[in-house]
């Protein structure tokens, strides 16, 4: 028997509008060590959005090395295997790489790269039971840019997903040549497969807003362990295909969803039991409005007053505050809108997060504060409002190709890195290297 704990898109790091969740994320990864002994858990498995940015804060970093460091000393026999997300930067998950593997912890930050082609072998991994005899191999793919992609043949409808799709057999044709009888086949993957379900304002499409397919995965593997989303979900297909989703809600738009970890019971080459763990939920996230300013006023004076931050000795007291939204409907501008609200939070057991303002229609509101069928400005994506724009402009929407270049740049902004050889081939002819060869350990 394996049991192998699922968990994904930790976002180490992240601010909800300038408001550290460090606190939360330090409580679920003591708890999460707290599961791995309780459980008696074989392997961990971290499937990308290890950190919420590319350049991750000190106190990000201390909280994730800490957390290997206590796992490692609290479960010495556990495989403990992570990959690369679209939040991560590569090179730094990867920097520790040979010191981790004496720890016996593989991180594969992003597709592995040797003498100029992918390095299939190095993203197969062997999982072993309590015996410490090898009981699975999961084919450790992180996330995938599309400058990683073998070009697809011309004629080729969906070139990304045929780049995607010859990725994975080469890696799965590995795994299966090293696999023995009653040995399980395991996959990982961070990317949105088609028929889930996205987050309303936390996500964003990756490899060119490509849904993957299924199909992609065969029914010889037991299981697939995907991040990127953060609603946790298994997704039909021909195998067990589930998002862990992220350990704590990374949006008010999330605050409702059910947050946990997922524990896969493997008996040889098949799942027996798959069961979901709520993960602990230390702080709540609450929304005031949309309701007129006086409504908004007198809810946040309902809240009881703060008191000393620290009556008990420890940051928790005042981390463990709700996170509060709100949002104003306003039928005619207001002197000092920020001001009184913020005036009216001051003192109070929470902290405020944000305000937005909806408009009545009608009342001439300026772009930057207007909600445009309902949605504001700070709640759209750039994509939407880029394809608004070209489609103001020249009364269409924008073609795929210019599309998906905006996406790219905009996916090189958040992960901090811009790759050349996205652009058309007559574009960028004596700057394009030569895809990947993906021949290398697939034999």
């Amino acid at each position: 028997m394996l049991r192998v704990l699922h968990t994904s898109d930790l976002h180490l790091g992240h601010q909800l509008h300038g408001i550290s969740r460090a606190y939360e994320h330090r409580v679920y990864l003591d708890w999460l060590v707290d599961q791995l002994v309780t459980l008696e858990i074989d392997a961990l498995l971290v499937t990308g959005d290890v950190f919420d940015t590319a350049n991750p804060s000190t106190q990000a970093q201390a909280l994730w090395y800490g957390f290997l460091g206590q796992a490692r000393r609290n479960c010495p026999n556990l495989d403990i295997v992570v990959i690369g997300g679209n939040h991560d930067s590569a090179q730094r998950l990867d920097a520790p790489k040979a010191l981790l593997h004496e720890l016996d912890i593989t991180v594969i930050g992003g597709v592995p790269m040797r003498k100029g082609q992918i390095d299939v072998d190095a993203m197969v991994i062997p999982l072993r039971d309590k015996n410490r005899k090898i009981a699975a191999w999961v084919a450790a793919v992180p996330y995938i840019r599309v400058s990683d992609l073998k070009r697809a043949p011309a004629g080729v409808q969906d070139p990304v997903a045929y780049g995607v799709n010859e990725l994975y057999s080469a890696v799965l044709r590995v795994a299966r040549a090293n696999r023995r009888p009653r040995q399980a086949l395991l996959a990982t993957g961070h990317f949105t497969l088609e028929g889930s379900k996205l987050s309303d304002t936390t996500e964003r499409p990756v490899l060119n807003g490509t849904g993957i397919s299924s199909e992609t995965f065969s029914s010889d593997l037991a299981y697939v362990a995907l991040g990127h989303l953060h609603f946790a979900q298994r997704v039909p297909g021909p195998t067990y295909l589930r998002y862990a989703g992220s350990p704590i809600p990374l949006s008010i738009t999330e605050r409702d969803y059910d947050h946990q970890v997922v524990v896969v019971e493997i008996d040889g080459e098949n799942v027996r039991r798959v069961r979901s763990v709520p993960t602990p939920r230390t702080v709540r996230l609450e929304r005031i409005g949309p309701a007129p300013l006086d409504a908004v006023l007198a809810a946040l004076h309902a809240y009881p007053e703060r008191g000393d931050p620290r009556p008990s000795g420890g940051e928790a007291n005042d981390a463990l505050l709700p996170i509060v939204q709100v949002a104003v409907t306003l039928d005619a501008p207001v002197a000092d809108l920020r001001g009184r609200i913020e005036a009216a939070a001051t003192g109070k057991a929470l902290r405020l997060a944000r305000i937005t303002i909806e408009r009545i229609a009608g009342t001439g509101a300026a772009l930057a504060e207007t909600y445009v069928g309902g949605e504001s400005l700070v709640d759209i994506t750039p994509e939407d409002v880029f394809a608004r724009r070209y489609a103001r402009d020249h009364e269409g929407p924008p073609p795929d190709k210019l599309l998906e270049t905006f996406r790219e740049l905009v996916d090189g902004v958040v992960t901090g890195t811009f790759d050349l050889d996205e652009e058309s081939p007559e574009a960028t002819a004596e700057l394009t290297p030569p895809a990947p060869d993906l021949a290398l350990g697939a034999q």
